[in-house]
């Protein structure tokens, strides 16, 4: 008596809903209507069993009364292949695998958005069945290349472990890997951009990062891909950075492709990131000041802090190179601003006051106290930065040997605890310790 109860009154609700379209309820409208109120009542109380029955009247009978039916049935479904895994019945999980491919593409055909139900549609075969990884992928394949950028997330990283899958099979080679790394990263990094707060996003960047690392594409194989690529079509602006994203995540960065594609990325969209590479190329053909211009640029184009930081420090010890070390203390000490409690930055000023103890000072005594300063940068950079504390524990064992001792500052007039201030570019006070 109640179920009847249960079934006229959500029969009423519903009806009046529904009244006025009922070309799209089929040849039985009343049932379709009932069939349909009753599988959403049982669905609402996650009674996914008893929702079955109805639920597959309304699939057969009226597929375009409700999108509901493909996204209730996709949870439906799901619970009758889980409880055929339990069961283990193999038969029993396969038949309803493909009950659920042919829920997405019923869906497809009456509602449309193909690319986005295909990602789904992927995912979940790959979840369900690992062994229908070649169908997942070709899925995959057609759904990102429509959705590009806007590709989901679970689908980037799926097509990544399935491309992985894919080349161990030998159906891809490693350059289809490479290239469909790049899709994959290219919808992440969008997707982070737009919520650059999500923790899950960054790990499903993570994730499709280390799949690429553990395909181990050389240079070669990735310059064979993109090269010809590039020279059909040089002013795409997605492929320049796919081409320079790709050759610098795998250290290629002295190929002549990769200089070619940031120069042409750099002419075309001015940006921090073309900037930097230009900048680094720069330096390793030794055109010092030419980098210099380069990573000027990239720190006015860059509004995040941290990479910001980065550009000063790679400035820092560019102006080293170049002996000129009271501006790449400035440079570093601007990275240090930008980045708090990185260590690194002073670890270089550090290791430049160190350098320098045989320019700053008149006798034994001066040159050596240096090394005072030198080590008060070290002390700095392992407090706020523990990451760096053994490389900083290194410098200072290595330089403390150098330090005035007793009799020296004796000599000099000195006492331990005393403020003293090293002269020359450095000009800077510390205190007197033994």
């Amino acid at each position: 008596m109640k179920f009847s109860v249960l079934i006229f009154s959500v029969f009423l609700s519903f009806s009046s809903v529904y009244a006025q379209d009922d070309a799209k309820f089929g040849t039985d409208p009343e049932t379709c209507k009932m069939n349909l109120s009753l599988y959403s009542e049982f669905y609402k109380q996650k009674n996914y069993v008893d929702a079955l029955t109805p639920w597959r009247s309304v699939f057969n009978t009226c597929p375009e009364s409700s999108k509901n039916i493909y996204i209730h049935g996709v949870r439906i479904i799901s619970e009758q292949i889980d409880k055929a895994k339990e069961a283990k019945n193999l038969e029993l999980k396969n038949k309803y695998i493909d009950t659920l491919m042919m829920v997405y593409d019923q869906r497809i055909k009456y509602f449309g958005q193909e690319a986005d139900v295909l990602e789904r549609k992927a995912v979940d075969l790959f979840k369900n069945d690992e062994s229908r990884f070649e169908e997942s992928y070709n899925m995959l394949l057609k759904a990102i290349d429509i959705n590009k950028e806007k590709t989901g997330a679970a689908a980037s990283l799926g097509f990544m472990q399935i491309s992985v899958l894919m080349m161990n099979a030998q159906k891809i080679d490693k350059g289809v890997v490479v290239e469909n790394y790049s899709k994959a990263a290219e919808a992440v990094e969008a997707s982070i951009k737009e919520k650059p707060d999500d923790a899950d996003l960054v790990k499903v960047k993570e994730s499709i990062e280390a799949l690429f690392v553990s395909v181990g594409p050389d240079c070669d194989v990735i310059i064979s891909l993109f090269q010809p690529k590039f020279e059909a079509n040089p002013e795409n602006l997605d492929l320049l950075k796919n081409i320079t994203k790709v050759l610098k995540k795998q250290s290629c960065t002295e190929s002549k492709l990769f200089f070619d594609a940031s120069e042409k990325l750099y002419s075309l969209e001015p940006s921090a990131e073309a900037a930097s590479n230009l900048a680094q190329m720069a330096v390793k053909k030794g055109e010092l000041s030419k980098a210099s211009k380069f990573y000027l640029q990239a720190i006015e184009l860059q509004q995040d802090a941290n990479e910001k930081a980065q550009y000063y420090l790679e400035l820092a010890n560019l102006n080293k190179d170049l002996g000129q070390l009271a501006q790449a203390r400035t440079y570093a000490f601007k990275a240090a601003e930008l980045r708090a409690n990185w260590g690194m930055p002073y670890l270089l000023i550090g290791t430049m006051y160190a350098s320098s103890s045989k320019s700053c000072g008149e006798n034994d005594f001066e040159q050596k106290a240096v090394f005072w300063v030198a080590l008060d940068k070290f002390y700095k950079a392992k407090a706020i930065d523990p990451s760096i504390a053994e490389s900083a524990n290194k410098l200072i064992n290595t330089y403390s040997q150098y330090i005035p001792d007793k009799e020296n500052a004796f000599f000099y007039n000195y006492t331990e605890g005393q403020s003293y201030t090293v002269g020359c570019w450095i000009n800077e006070s510390t205190t007197i310790r033994f």
